[in-house]
């Protein structure tokens, strides 16, 4: 997890994701996802003040590849790009990520600070039919999904152990897994 102040702000600028090791499932991502054979093909827009998404992708350790562009899709603000070898590269509007796979329950999230709150999104196996944080429901389309999570965020002294657990429910019935944000 980063943290600090953001710039003209008196909230916690925070931003996690899950280890690249619990990350064992679903590989490789970029041919295993419903995404990337059904959703309409975008094109990935230059994203200032970052560095471009395939220069992140070839300094990151695990070496997730290069990028596969022709395959790149959108949902809502977040650009989704298969690699070479398997991983998607996230690209949304105040953070760029590599993810190598899926955590054992089908998911992987990350999340950043909001106004108030954050923000958290994610990949969903193909089997997954709904996730939900505490009482609000994720929005689930083409495998990503999106909730928001209303909280205050102060100060780094005062941020919680976790930020929630999905509940994360599947199509052919088995039964539900809880992931826990932190």
């Amino acid at each position: 997890m980063l943290y600090g102040p953001p710039p003209h702000s008196t909230g916690v600028d925070v931003w996690g994701q899950p280890s690249r090791s619990a990350e064992v499932a679903g590989r490789p991502l970029g041919s295993t996802l419903q995404l990337f054979r059904a959703a309409k093909r975008v094109r990935l827009p230059a994203q200032p003040p970052f560095q471009p998404l395939a220069v992140l992708a070839t300094r990151m350790r695990g070496h997730p590849g290069s990028l596969e562009l022709a395959k790149t899709r959108r949902f809502e603000g977040l650009y989704l790009v298969p690699t070479t070898n398997g991983w998607v590269c996230v690209q949304a509007t105040r953070f760029q990520t590599c993810v190598r796979g899926l955590l054992r329950a089908g998911v992987v999230w990350m999340f950043q600070s909001a106004y108030n709150g954050i923000d958290i999104w994610g990949l969903a196996a193909n089997n997954v039919s709904h996730l939900r944080l505490g009482s609000k429901s994720a929005t689930l389309r083409d495998n990503v999904f999106f909730v928001f999570r209303p909280m205050k965020l102060t100060s780094t002294a005062h941020l919680p152990k976790t930020f929630g657990t999905l509940l994360v429910t599947y199509r052919d019935g088995r039964a539900p897994a809880r992931v826990v944000i932190h």
